[in-house]
């Protein structure tokens, strides 16, 4: 078992690419829910799409604002 000490969105991210290579993973977040506001708002710029992409996860079609 792998520990994910928190990491925003790479926490998750990188807890849904262990499993997929067989590695059994746990993600600990510092806040109990509901933690208010904390965590509330989620951008996830363009490498981020790219990256989520890589491993299976991310949107599959690219907006008209993106480009090629």
């Amino acid at each position: 078992m792998k520990a994910i000490v928190g990491g925003g969105i790479a926490g998750p991210v990188l807890g849904s690419a262990l499993q997929q290579i067989g590695m059994d993973a746990a993600v600990f977040e510092a806040h109990d829910p509901p933690a208010d506001d904390v965590g509330y708002f989620l951008n996830l710029a363009s490498n981020g799409q790219d990256a989520l992409r890589a491993i299976g996860i991310g949107p599959q079609r690219r907006s008209p604002m993106e480009g090629d």
